[in-house]
């Protein structure tokens, strides 16, 4: 059995989009999973607190429709605001009482058809079985859409895709992803130190590179985070500012006809090789 956890804040109709999507275009039978949605709450009379509220309502009203569709759906609301990093460290450590593999994913990211294949496959592989490879993510570091202008013909970069047999290709780099990932309890826990000390992104991914861990990462996004407050993305905390980064895709696996059931690992330099498809 796989948990799905969704941590969620205040973004009702976001995240019923994101679960519509879920429970309707799934290629694999959800009996298999337990969903659960961990919540955290807004603090009393702030600007966020309706919103905070309509999504508990929303996500208690999707409980009763789809309950029938999951092992089961779990949901579980902080007794007070943490913020999200410790919300991040009480969520897993919560959901990794369900089951030994979590895919954590955030409110905003959405779910293409096939990412849970795309999870089941690496899961049952052994090539995050090991102490170097920690985890997975359905998230790219291609297709931004700011590289997107008028001019960019969408299937030459299919076309492209496909000749350089990229669909089903994913490439291992000393990173970790923020809004979605799938892990074994044993490399959560090579990272959880940093959460429990209230550590944040950057300093999560300090330890990831000073340790030489490492994430699967699909050259297809099989997920699209749609972002938080910028147009093109969100806006997560570094160095204590808040910074717009690039999120949305222009591309997804959703755009092919073909889903793949299995992935291949490219031993190549992400860096050099992203020069491919900027148009």
């Amino acid at each position: 059995m796989t948990v799905i956890l969704i941590q969620c804040f205040v973004k009702p109709i976001i995240t019923i989009n994101l679960l519509n999507k879920l429970v309707n275009n799934s290629l694999l039978n959800l009996k298999d999973y337990t969903l659960i949605f961990y919540i955290d709450r807004a603090k009393i009379n702030s600007k966020f607190t309706k919103n905070n509220n309509l999504l508990i309502n929303n996500l208690n009203i999707f409980k009763k429709r789809y309950l029938h569709m999951f092992k089961d759906i779990i949901i579980k609301i902080n007794d007070k605001n943490l913020g999200p990093y410790k919300t991040c460290l009480h969520a897993n450590d919560f959901a990794y009482k369900f089951s030994d593999f979590v895919i954590f994913s955030e409110d905003d990211s959405i779910f293409c058809n096939d990412t849970l294949n795309y999870y089941y496959f690496f899961k049952n592989s052994n090539l995050i079985d090991n102490e170097e490879i920690i985890g997975i993510t359905s998230y790219s570091l291609f297709f931004h859409k700011k590289d997107l202008s008028s001019d960019i013909d969408i299937n030459s970069i299919k076309n492209r895709i496909i000749s350089n047999n990229d669909l089903n290709s994913v490439i291992k780099v000393k990173s970790i992803p923020n809004k979605q990932w799938g892990m074994f309890k044993k490399g959560w826990n090579k990272v959880r130190c940093i959460r429990e000390n209230g550590g944040t992104d950057y300093e999560t991914l300090l330890h990831v590179i000073e340790n030489n861990y490492h994430f699967i990462y699909s050259i297809v996004p099989r997920t699209n985070d749609i972002g938080l407050f910028h147009k093109l993305g969100f806006t997560t905390l570094y160095y204590k500012k808040k910074i717009p980064i690039d999120t949305i895709k222009f591309i997804t696996s959703d755009d092919f006809d073909i889903i793949f059931s299995d992935y291949n690992l490219k031993n190549i330099d992400w860096n050099k090789y992203v020069e491919d498809y900027i148009f």
